[in-house]
């Protein structure tokens, strides 16, 4: 028997992913969102970009949401980072959890309102949102976060405090030279 070979499908152009993104079918909206993402690194960037922040305020979807927000975070789309801030505070808590992930990656110590943002999801009900909020603190505001590692380290979820001690460690205990703050070694 002969086993065929089929050519690998072409990539998506910013036509297809474009209208991809509306499609009825689940699986080929997130693909699409993906190609979007892609996309938005290249010479396509502002129209990729424009509709993934479209799909993430339009789509009904979870799915198709998170993929958005991973994908404006992987383009690096600081242009958009009002689009995840709003996302940050959506009634589904997986899509907040995502927009955390997301200004994890693209927000820094000068946007405020993102660094609010952040902080506000240290107090979240939800442990998933109390864990990714410290992991994006960590990565934006490295140099002020050791207040909010050390709440964390005595937060109610073993994720949470496993998560809030390997930042500890990271950030002051690895390198041997800084002294360690009293309240990390009593926390």
């Amino acid at each position: 028997e002969f086993a065929m070979l089929t050519p690998s499908p072409l990539p998506r152009t910013l036509a297809a992913a474009i209208r991809d993104s509306t499609h009825k079918r689940l699986e080929v909206r997130v693909s699409a969102v993906r190609d979007l993402g892609r996309l938005g690194e290249g010479e396509h960037r502002q129209s990729a970009l424009e509709t993934l922040a479209r799909v993430l305020q339009k789509d009904e979807a979870i799915a198709v949401r998170c993929e958005a927000l991973l994908a404006l975070a992987d383009a690096r789309a600081r242009e958009h980072i009002d689009a995840v801030i709003r996302a940050a505070s959506d009634d589904l808590p997986r899509i907040r959890q995502m927009a955390l992930v997301a200004l994890g990656e693209l927000a820094t110590m000068d946007d405020r309102r993102a660094c609010e943002v952040l902080e506000a999801g240290l107090g979240a009900e939800e442990p998933a949102i109390r864990f990714q909020a410290l992991v994006a603190l960590h990565h934006v505001a490295k140099d002020e976060i050791m207040p909010s590692v050390i709440a964390a380290l005595e937060d109610e979820d073993d994720h949470v405090r496993y998560v809030a001690l390997r930042i500890a460690e990271e950030q002051w205990l690895k390198n041997g030279t800084e002294p360690v703050a009293t309240e990390l070694l009593t926390a």
